[in-house]
């Protein structure tokens, strides 16, 4: 009788990135790396109406907890289908030709399914966001908090990249925005429960990946590029690739 199972190690690891990891779009990108960092750079964005998605439950109490409002906007640009080209190459395979391509290193070489992943990608793709000018100038991504100034020691690429980025499953993203609910701010403490705000987050997240989970790749930062060091920050860049969209959500927090 033939096993269903496979103690192969690269079938391991092939399951283990599908499961936790996946990727958007194919092995080969259609635009070179630099061709996508610059094209970030220069494309106009303008933002998209998200009345909906901003009167949801969650929502309307998730920005009365905090002393600094949070960011939370959707932004398209003057070409989506080159943006959506971007966007299919946000995030890495595992393996290429059967080998472990740039951008992971075993932490532990007996365990060949832990991984430190570290895209070398997001963060060139970030600070080129960022540093758009487009973006800069829509008043509700910068405003009185800046989002998109960078203090002193963040203004060069090589210091930004310094910066963790963390992929977050769109299958659990709800989850983690009921933990962070619950863990309320500095004055004040969330009222609902946890099964309570578990599906208000979930409403929430549903109205912006629409049950799409697999065209979207979230990143989440809790660095804070412009020179607070409270640890009440926490920032989620939300990529839509069949839309071409990027959602910007963030909080921060004072005393």
């Amino acid at each position: 009788m033939r096993s269903v199972g496979c103690h192969c190690k690269d079938h391991l690891i092939s399951y283990s990135m599908c499961t936790f990891g996946r990727s958007i779009g194919g092995e080969s990108p259609s635009l070179s790396e630099q061709s996508i960092i610059s094209i970030l750079a220069r494309l106009k964005f303008h933002q998209i109406n998200i009345d909906d998605t901003q009167s949801t439950q969650f929502f309307m109490k998730f920005k009365e907890m905090y002393n600094g409002l949070p960011v939370f906007s959707r932004y398209t640009s003057n070409d989506s289908d080159l943006l959506k080209q971007c966007f299919q190459w946000l995030g890495f395979e595992l393996l290429k030709n059967g080998n472990v391509i740039e951008g992971h290193q075993h932490t532990n070489t007996k365990d060949p399914m832990e991984f430190n992943y570290k895209s070398y990608k997001i963060n060139s793709a970030i600070f080129s966001l960022l540093n758009n000018d487009s973006l800069q100038s829509i008043t509700n991504i910068d405003g009185d908090i800046g989002f998109t100034h960078f203090d002193t020691q963040h203004k060069e690429i090589e210091d930004f990249n310094k910066i963790n980025f963390t992929e977050v499953s769109p299958f659990t993203f709800d989850g983690e925005l009921t933990e962070i609910a619950l863990a309320g701010s500095v004055y004040q403490i969330w009222k609902d429960n946890g099964l309570e705000t578990k599906r208000m987050a979930t409403e929430f997240v549903n109205e912006i990946v629409e049950g799409r989970f697999n065209d979207f790749k979230i990143y989440r930062t809790q660095e804070c590029w412009r020179g607070y060091i409270l640890g009440y920050f926490i920032a989620y860049f939300i990529f839509d690739s069949k839309k071409g969209d990027i959602w910007i959500l963030s909080k921060d927090d004072y005393d």
